[in-house]
């Protein structure tokens, strides 16, 4: 699979899902990179031989001698490629500007966290998935380079209307042992709570009204999972709405299995990025009580290990014209210490440079 390099994640699972019908059992994967690391996501969940790889070679022999790494794996038995497809609900001029309104005119008003969300989000609700899909860039690649593996419990933390489970299908979300969207908004849950019902989600989906570091009530009835029983915990565009968000990356991590994986995708600048959009976006985003940080990415880096993180830039809605509106973004997507850890072993197991564009 030579090829892969030119490839996004996104097109490399939807030839996954093809390939992996067709596999014989111990059938072997075998491809070479330019990079000199496994930087693919979607292949970061196979079972890799890399102490083999010199017999490979020896039987594979590169006739063109231009490739870096050769990467050797296996399919594992838990092994599985949900199709993937986006979300992008079609938005009227009038959605949009009450949108605008509730965004940027509105005052936004209450005494605690709690209050203050649920005033900023109560007239957007319904119109919220229409209009955020278009700036909320990081959702898709983070959806794409998430594992999805068989009869999982999926975690969203603060999943809002749930229109991170459209990424899978309706379908899709039958793959899942079990999904919890987890809350602290009153009026986003409601439009989850509606969309698991028109799905026929029920008996897969639980809708949580809670804050995302407290753990007080994990295990309860009608509450999240009890600690160590999770295997993939997402935020969406949550991390940076959240005040003490290293409290819900504590209460993420007690959450997850050993092993277990965290998915982000978010607004970020990073120390890479200049003075003016480290301090342009940040201040921006503060009026909406959005706070953008260097230190999410390290923060992460520090408590799981890197599988994939690529920063890039996206604009906005009726901005995209204005070539310095377009604020950076990232996914992120780590693993639990301990359990059975994905990615190549050996040298290849270095963390790469961070990717930021």
């Amino acid at each position: 699979l030579d090829h892969m390099d030119w490839m996004s994640d996104e097109i490399i699972l939807d030839c996954f899902k093809d390939y992996v019908k067709k596999l014989a059992p111990g059938a072997r994967i075998f491809w070479r990179s330019f990079s000199d690391f496994q930087h693919i996501a979607p292949l970061q969940y196979l079972h890799f031989h890399q102490k083999e790889v010199e017999q490979v070679i020896e039987e594979n022999p590169d006739r063109v001698m231009m490739y870096k790494k050769t990467f050797f794996a296996t399919v594992p038995d838990e092994f599985d490629v949900l199709p993937r497809t986006k979300y992008e609900p079609q938005a009227t001029i009038t959605q949009d500007l009450s949108v605008l309104f509730n965004m940027y005119v509105k005052p936004i008003s209450g005494t605690d966290h709690k209050a203050r969300l649920e005033s900023f989000y109560e007239n957007q609700k319904d119109n919220y998935d229409v209009f955020r899909h278009r700036f909320l860039h990081g959702r898709w690649p983070m959806a794409c380079a998430m594992p999805s593996p068989k009869d999982a419990v999926w975690v969203d933390i603060g999943g809002g209307t749930g229109s991170n489970l459209e990424f899978f299908g309706k379908e899709g979300i039958r793959n899942f042992k079990q999904v919890y969207i987890l809350d602290l908004c009153e009026p986003l849950l409601e439009v989850a709570e509606k969309r698991v019902k028109a799905n026929g989600w029920e008996d897969k989906v639980k809708c949580v009204m809670g804050d995302a570091c407290d753990q007080s009530q994990d295990g309860a009835e009608g509450k999240l999972p009890a600690p160590g029983t999770v295997d993939v915990i997402t935020f969406s565009y949550s991390l940076t709405m959240i005040p003490d968000w290293k409290a819900a990356l504590d209460h993420a991590y007690s959450l997850l299995k050993p092993g277990g994986i965290i998915a982000i995708g978010d607004f970020t600048v990073t120390k890479q990025h200049s003075w003016f959009t480290r301090s342009l976006w940040p201040a921006i985003f503060s009026l909406d009580g959005i706070k953008l940080s260097t230190e999410h990415i390290p923060q992460l880096e520090t408590m799981f290990k890197r599988l994939a993180c690529k920063v890039r830039r996206g604009g906005f809605p009726y901005l995209n014209w204005i070539p310095f509106a377009q604020c950076p973004f990232y996914h992120f997507v780590g693993q639990k210490p301990g359990g059975k850890q994905f990615g190549p072993n050996g040298d290849t197991d270095k963390i790469p440079p961070l990717d930021v564009e």
